[in-house]
Parts: C-alpha cells; structure tokens; sequence
C-alpha cells in the first residue's frame, strides 16, 4: 500500500507539471524514475528544456505538500528561465565558473 501511494503521489507531481506546460504551450515528454535507495520520505521532480540552452526548474516533496504543488513549483521555476532566455540556470551559475577560468581571455 505505500508503494502504491508514494507512486501515486509522483504521478500526480508529474501530471501537474505537464498540464501547466501543455497550457503555456509547451511540449512535456515526463518521464517517471523511481529509486529503492531514498534517504526519507519525500519525493522531488526535476524539470528540464532540451534545445540552444538547458535551464531547469525542480522542486521537493514533503509530508504534508500537496504533490500538485511540487509540480507547479518546478514549472514555475523552469518557466521563469525560459521567459528571461536564460543561457544557466540558477544552479549552473557556479558550476560554470572553473571552465570561464581555465578559457582564459
């Protein structure tokens, strides 16, 4: 019976996200991975564009967070870099930075 629910719980994280992409226009091909090795409970959805740029958005689950929520906090924040044509998003900024040294000038 958990398993069940704690798929049920992603599924709609899932759904949510999609149908807010599908109504913004955007294409949303979700795909659903689940692990046997989490840490507690919770669950978390990562959200990325396939294209020029890759900038993404994410948000976690928690006991008590409505799984609709969890998807509409990752599409916001995808949206929010692709509305601003965002070449990083908010966690490739420092990544980034080792490579912009070693090019030099």
């Amino acid at each position: 019976m958990q398993l069940n629910c704690q798929k049920m719980y992603v599924l709609r994280q899932a759904k949510s996200a999609e149908k807010i992409l599908i109504k913004e226009g955007y294409e949303a091909d979700i795909e659903i991975q689940h692990s046997n090795q989490e840490l507690g409970p919770g669950s978390g959805i990562v959200l990325w564009t396939e294209g020029k740029s890759r900038v993404g958005g994410s948000s976690i689950g928690e006991p008590g967070k409505r799984a609709e929520l969890v998807g509409q906090e990752a599409v916001e924040e995808l949206l929010y870099h692709i509305s601003r044509n965002a070449a990083l998003d908010r966690y490739m900024g420092d990544h980034i930075i080792p490579y912009m040294a070693l090019a030099g000038d």
